[in-house]
């Protein structure tokens, strides 16, 4: 897995992506821009396998934490539809303190389980 690590300037200026070992690129793009403290956004999860090529049906989870404070969000996130092809959309998304975030999202696909793990501060 790839880390990507982005500073809150980052955060508000471009989206959220990383790669996991076997090539899927995962990109978020938010629907708060920036992303702020206590205020429940949604997300968009954008998967595309090592060939560019949109990854449908895909069994999602997330958590995230403030890996620092040994807590985890304050909500219970949920992918609620398949928006299109590839492009999933994650809503309940709160971060209530300023600080290291850090996301983990498992990907089950038809080649296997795969995880994806994003650093943002916010």
């Amino acid at each position: 897995m790839l880390l990507s690590a982005l500073q809150a300037s980052e955060v508000n200026s471009v989206d959220l992506q990383t790669t996991t070992e076997s090539g899927i690129s995962v990109q978020i793009v938010s629907d708060m821009s920036p992303i702020g403290i206590n205020q429940i956004h949604s997300w968009h999860l954008t998967l595309t396998d090592s060939t560019g090529n949109p990854l449908t049906g895909a069994g999602l989870t997330l958590i995230g934490g403030m890996p620092d404070h040994d807590h985890g969000l304050p909500t219970l996130p949920l992918i609620t539809e398949q928006a299109q092809a590839g492009t999933y959309l994650l809503e309940g998304v709160r971060f209530h303190m300023p600080g290291k975030w850090q996301i983990t999202l498992t990907i089950i696909h038809h080649s296997g389980t795969e995880t994806a793990v994003i650093d943002l501060q916010l």
